[in-house]
């Protein structure tokens, strides 16, 4: 109970307990503020900021012991069903000849020129910009209480999955950089 071995994130019963707890201490609080006047009077100032300074030291506490209440943006996002939905969406994206169309159509000529006059480095790359942004719209949808560093980075994530599929396996920033010395090589600079 408490921690889910896979990834460390705090589960079920602790979550209740933790948010019990919380709610104990606020209601607790809540009590102080509302008969401050009367413990000023009956322990005088010294007495009152001693307690207010408990009230801090116990918020504190409870939030340094409690991980989910803290921002992870510097964690790893862990390999999850959720993310692996993310990548789930972003696949039936970019697979989706209509979205491409339509993705295509805000381009001078459209989606029957448009594709044709960029070179395959640009084609990628908005491939890719395709992915990352599908990824992090669903991300932010499925979890909106979420840091947006949290979001982009799991975005990131399942957008790199994705992609290095499409790319046949072959690392896409690779591909790219391969098609651009390619490029380069034949004197387009």
């Amino acid at each position: 109970m408490g921690r889910n071995r896979d990834n460390g994130e705090i589960t079920g019963a602790a979550q209740a307990a933790a948010a019990l707890l919380w709610a104990v201490a606020i209601a607790g609080f809540v009590f102080y503020l509302a008969n401050f006047d009367s413990f000023d009077q009956t322990f005088g100032s010294a007495g009152s900021a001693a307690v207010s300074v408990l009230w801090l030291a116990l918020f504190c506490t409870l939030y340094f012991a409690m991980p989910s209440m803290r921002s992870t943006q510097n964690e790893p996002v862990s390999s999850s069903p959720e993310d692996a939905e993310l990548e789930r969406i972003a696949r039936v994206a970019l697979a989706d000849e209509t979205a491409h169309r339509n993705m295509w159509s805000t381009l001078p000529g459209g989606p029957d020129v448009a594709p044709s006059v960029l070179s395959p480095i640009e084609c990628d790359l908005n491939d890719w910009g395709f992915t990352y942004g599908v990824a992090w719209a669903a991300a932010k949808s499925r979890y909106p209480l979420e840091s947006d560093e949290r979001i982009a980075q799991r975005a990131l994530e399942a957008a790199q999955a994705v992609f290095s599929d499409y790319c046949a396996g072959e690392e896409w920033s690779e591909r790219l950089d391969h098609r651009r010395r390619a490029h380069e090589a034949s004197g387009n600079r």
